[in-house]
């Protein structure tokens, strides 16, 4: 991205500079833009790009515009009709991912087990990354015809073109999909003022360990977890309650299990131990019961920590 010296208002997308850092990133977004590519499992419904130069504020009201701005973005539709839960997206969408050459290093089903089961149905689930000043997201939303269409800006002030605004909820529902996937691609190409560096905050930890209430019973979802076989030793603990275990490896790993509804919070703080002492990496998510349901099996005895 070039950096201007001027502030001053009647600015022009084609003040001089400009329109050399717009050549400039348009062939840096096509580059991108190139390599997603999706399968003959998913349907491209529609691409769309917009081009805008604009000011910012300060967000103080009644401040005087700052910063005059040009940014580029690059969005689209997609479905995988197959996959029909987000569970199945995710790991359809990872798959996709994987098999593309995009500067993505977190995965969506880490991202859908960092999220609560009460928000999974309702909210925007995905992954971005940067690559040379671009931002790419990944994200899959549930399809709702009522609210269509999906909220994504790429309509711009000095161009714009595609057929994304064309897009209809009826398209979608024809393909039979109930969940839809956004990709967006962004580059900021001019500012008055120099970019600050990238926030640490939206880099996820090797290992991260989310924890809230759920549910009847104290519970465990794990996420690309490695070294893989730790969670089949932690989860092999007397008080889970072995028909609840689930497992996916294809394409990243995920397991899920709940504890026999006699078990304690010291059970569930000592499988959790075991897992957070295990892992190298992966993303941990349990559950303490926000309520009791009816009886369980007696489990054996708990050894003591």
């Amino acid at each position: 991205m070039l950096v201007g010296c001027s502030s001053t208002l009647g600015r022009s997308p084609n003040d001089p500079g400009i329109p050399e850092a717009r050549t400039q990133a348009e062939t840096k977004l096509d580059g991108l833009i190139s390599r997603i590519e999706f399968s003959d499992e998913a349907i491209v419904l529609g691409t769309g790009r917009g081009d805008s130069c604009g000011f910012g504020t300060s967000g103080v009201l009644w401040s005087p515009p700052r910063n005059y701005r040009c940014w580029m973005t690059w969005a689209a539709y997609v479905v995988i009709p197959d996959a029909v839960s987000r569970e199945d997206v995710a790991a359809a969408l990872d798959a996709e991912i994987a098999a593309m050459d995009v500067p993505i290093d977190d995965t969506v089903v880490r991202a859908l087990v960092s999220t609560h089961p009460n928000n999974v149905g309702n909210i925007p689930i995905g992954v971005s990354g940067v690559e040379h000043g671009m931002h790419v997201v990944f994200e899959t939303r549930p399809f709702q015809a009522d609210f269509w269409p999906v909220p994504v800006a790429v309509s711009g002030n000095v161009s714009s073109s595609g057929d994304l605004g064309d897009v209809t909820a009826a398209d979608v529902a024809e393909t039979g999909a109930k969940q839809i996937i956004v990709v967006r691609a962004t580059i900021e190409y001019w500012s008055d003022v120099p970019p600050r560096d990238p926030d640490p905050a939206h880099t996820r930890l090797p290992l991260a360990v989310e924890h809230s209430a759920y549910g009847d019973y104290y519970s465990f979802d794990v996420a690309q977890a490695e070294p893989a076989e730790a969670v089949d030793v932690c989860r092999a603990d007397p008080t889970v309650e072995p028909t609840s275990i689930t497992h996916q490896d294809d394409p990243f790993s995920r397991t899920t299990f709940k504890l026999y509804g006699t078990a304690v919070r010291e059970d569930a703080i000592r499988i959790r131990d075991c897992l957070t002492g295990s892992l190298t990496s992966g993303t941990i998510a349990w559950y303490e019961p926000s309520s009791r349901g009816g009886e369980s099996p007696t489990p054996p005895v708990t050894p003591a920590p």
